[in-house]
Order: C-alpha cells, then structure tokens, then sequence
C-alpha cells in the first residue's frame, strides 16, 4: 500500500476549496461552505476555507460571510486564472504544511481537475461526484454517496487510512445557506512560491457567457 504523505493522528480541521472567477465566487462554493459548517460542528473543528486567486479580499470576506471561520488566501498574479500547474503546485504545498483532516470540492471542470492532481499528489483518495456527505458514527469517518447507472446503484465510499479525505459534490445538490453579514472570521495570507517555469499552459483568452446557471435548474 502507498504510504500516507501524512498520518491520521497529524490531520486536524475540515477544509473546502472555494473555487473563484475574477474574484466571484462559484455558487458550488457557498454551497459546500453551508454543508461543510454541519460536518464542522459535527466534528467539533472550525471550517477552513482556501481561497486562490487575486485580489480576492472581498470573496474572502464573503466567505465568512456563508460560514468559514477561517479562510486561508494564497494571492498571487500567477492564480489569477485557473490553470493545473500552479493551483495543484500551490495548494498541494498548503495542505501538506496544515495537514487537515477533510478536503471538499466542487465537481466542476477545474474542481475535478484540480481534486484530481491533488489525490495524486497528496496519497489520498478521492470520492468523485457526491451527491451526499455523511459522517459515519463511531468513527467519524467522512462517507461519499455515489450514485451510478441512473441511480441503479449507489454506493457509500470512505477513505479511513489516508489523508486527506476528499470528495467532489456536483453543483446544486446542497440549498445554499443565507449569508449572516454579522458572522466574524479570520482572514490569514499565506506566503506562495509560483515560479512561471512551473506552469506549462498559458491563457491566451477567457470568456464568460452570462445567462442562466443550469446548475440551479431543478430539471
């Protein structure tokens, strides 16, 4: 078996990546920020947020805003727009050095993308495409709810040697949580070495199409 890049005894807090576009953060964020404050309480640990990007003060705050105790920004010119090599680079290093226990994300292009390079790099496993998150009595294990074949099949999926333990949920299967704009939190910057010669992709063009987000349709 590989071995963990570190122990269940070191693991401590439940994380969620808030996944950001030009400072605004993605609906799947909120969501996972109001899921992840239940699992939080459940455990008894403050609900960690890490937030990539630039000049993303005000999604920080926003954040807290939806229920993280605590965000960590990594702001940088190299993160302002997603590509694979900087944002694994980046936040593979901050898990590493915080070594937190859980690890939410969205299941959406860059969110499988980047859960993906991170399982790797990190030794762990990852749960794909939840459409539940539990946690299991006794040992407070996190359980994914996968569903497959139309729902034919569905299975409960846990990680209980290695950490992090992570997991993907599809955009809008959790109600997202009214924000409490009295909610106070600590904002923490954290040090990032990006190098342009670690990034092998460069962005020539982005564009956006502003409509309705069919994320949020009930069919």
């Amino acid at each position: 078996m590989i071995p963990p890049a570190y122990s269940r005894e070191e693991a401590c807090g439940l994380w969620v990546f808030l996944e950001q576009e030009g400072g605004r953060l993605e609906s799947v964020a909120l969501e996972l920020l109001g899921k992840g404050t239940g699992l939080a309480d459940r455990r008894k640990v403050p609900l960690t947020a890490l937030l990539l990007g630039q000049e993303v003060e005000a999604a920080a705050r926003e954040a807290i805003f939806y229920g993280a105790d605590h965000v960590l920004v990594a702001d940088h010119p190299l993160l302002a727009v997603y590509t694979t090599d900087a944002y694994t680079n980046v936040a593979a290093r901050i898990v590493l050095d915080r070594k937190p226990e859980t690890l939410l994300l969205g299941a959406t292009p860059n969110g499988r993308d980047l859960a993906g390079r991170l399982a790797v790099r990190l030794r762990t496993g990852l749960t794909a495409a939840c459409t539940a998150l539990t946690l299991e009595s006794g040992t407070g294990l996190l359980l994914g709810e996968v569903t497959g074949f139309g729902g034919g099949v569905l299975a409960s999926i846990k990680c209980p040697a290695h950490r992090p333990q992570m997991a993907t949920v599809r955009p809008g299967i959790f109600p997202l949580v009214d924000p409490d704009l009295t909610r106070r939190g600590r904002v923490e910057s954290v040090p990032v070495e990006l190098a342009v010669g670690e990034i092998r992709t460069e962005v020539l063009e982005r564009g956006r199409h502003e409509g309705v987000d069919i994320t949020r349709a009930k069919v």
